[in-house]
């Protein structure tokens, strides 16, 4: 099993043939993405299969610019020290292929972010939303007093 296709129902869509989308790693590293999603247990595969520094970029193709990683919270103790040494590795090759990724992590509850960013991907943060000054005000929602 190389390879998987997936496709849209739609007659009319122009996608109905093929979706391009893939999911088996074999195929991924024979034609890499332009847009790789993963999670942060598939680092280590990466370590063990040659084939996964197409991933990475060479002179024909760029290297990544962009690096979002969901759920940062969940890596910490020894899962984030093991995810720090792979983005420090992953960074490095990056790096000497010409690039420098922006890395956006995203959560909803995290203690200490700047600390945590800064063991995990080496970098220092730009947290968004800002804190705010009023607890009533999260920016993405407020408090309404008047109505129960």
């Amino acid at each position: 099993f190389d390879h998987f296709s997936f496709y849209c129902p739609s007659i009319a869509c122009e996608f109905h043939e093929f979706l391009p989308i893939q999911i088996i790693d074999e195929a991924l590293y024979k034609n890499p993405p332009s847009l790789l999603i993963g999670t942060v247990d598939k680092f280590a595969r990466l370590t063990w299969k040659e084939d996964a520094c197409k991933f990475f970029g060479d002179k024909k193709v760029l290297p990544p610019s962009l690096i979002i990683q969901d759920e940062l919270h969940l890596i910490s103790g020894p899962l984030g020290t093991i995810s720090g040494i792979y983005e420090a590795g992953f960074d490095s090759i990056i790096e000497y292929l010409g690039g420098k990724p922006k890395v956006i992590a995203a959560t909803a509850t995290i203690r200490a972010a700047s600390q945590q960013c800064l063991r995990i991907f080496g970098r220092n943060v730009n947290i968004f939303p800002p804190s705010g000054t009023d607890q009533s005000d999260s920016f993405f929602s407020k408090e309404e007093k008047e109505k129960p």
